[in-house]
């Protein structure tokens, strides 16, 4: 696993820190929940956290659909057919991170008058906190999914914290990094989990919350400065690190295994050699070899 590094190696870091949102419902309603779930680790947390992916799916089985890694399009292929996995993926994560609250954190947003709500700036502002909290002594590299038209507001709030910080972006971040659409996943699952329990009205039937600390924005001490950040217009500045863009998955996986990114989408994409594809699987059997089988097994499709 490569660290992430700009070309002319003014800038490397083997730390990254992931970020995603969902909403539940989707569209707005009566109530709807933001969550936004930030993942911090190294290059070889990376590979602890895929193999725990892997792990919790083997354990609970179930019916397909199955996890797909390095896929585009992810946010809810898992999510409603088999919440058991979700349990069973944070036990094994506290059992691998005891100081999971290291490695993870989230952020939670309910309203009951979605109409009114800007939800770039509601995700720029929890975004910020998510990065305060997890970037403490750590040079991390800071990654949003998305293009640079979306991430600069989350830059934007960064900003405002006073703090310095490395930022890229990359379409469709979690279909490249594993961190990510845990992420992205958690997210989904903790918005939907919260909004089934605000819906609730007195109902017995038992909604299982999942062992990851949600906290408000507003209670936050850098809440007043990230918003503050986001309403100041200053450009977007992107830390460089190699860019690698992949068509297909079995090309994501490698750029991952490189520490690149794609920042925006490519007119066309350059070809990758199978030879490194094998390279990357070869590399990761001994230790990994459940993450090696889920890579010899990444399908050619999107």
């Amino acid at each position: 696993m490569e660290s992430f590094e700009s070309p002319d190696g003014r800038f490397n870091t083997d730390t990254s820190i992931m970020l995603a949102q969902s909403s539940h419902p989707e569209e707005a309603t009566d109530s709807r929940v933001f969550v936004s779930v930030g993942v911090k680790a190294t290059r070889e947390e990376e590979l602890e956290i895929f193999d725990a992916m892997i792990e919790a799916k083997l354990n609970v089985g179930g019916e397909p659909p199955e996890l797909r890694f390095f896929n585009m399009n992810n946010k809810g292929h898992f999510d409603s057919h088999n919440p058991e996995y979700y349990i069973e993926l944070v036990r094994i994560l506290r059992e691998r991170f005891p100081n999971l609250e290291d490695h993870i954190q989230a952020f939670r947003f309910e309203t009951h008058k979605p109409q009114t709500v800007n939800e770039v700036k509601i995700r720029a502002i929890q975004s910020a906190l998510l990065v305060s909290d997890l970037s403490a002594e750590s040079d991390a590299i800071i990654m949003d999914s998305g293009n640079e038209s979306t991430a600069v507001h989350v830059y934007r709030a960064l900003s405002g914290l006073n703090q310095e910080f490395a930022m890229t972006n990359c379409v469709q971040l979690d279909s490249y990094y594993p961190t990510a659409l845990l992420a992205t996943l958690l997210s989904h699952r903790l918005a939907k989990i919260e909004y089934e329990i605000d819906q609730r009205d007195g109902s017995e039937v038992e909604t299982i919350r999942l062992d990851i600390t949600l906290r408000g924005t507003r209670n936050h001490d850098q809440w007043s400065n990230a918003r503050k950040g986001f309403y100041d217009k200053i450009p977007y500045s992107p830390t460089t690190i190699r860019n690698t863009c992949g068509e297909f998955p079995r090309d994501r996986f490698v750029a991952w295994s490189e520490g690149g990114v794609c920042p925006e989408t490519p007119s066309e994409y350059s070809a990758v050699a199978a030879d490194k594809r094998d390279q990357v699987i070869e590399n990761v059997t001994d230790e990994y070899p459940n993450i090696a089988d889920a890579l010899g097994t990444v399908n050619v499709g999107y």
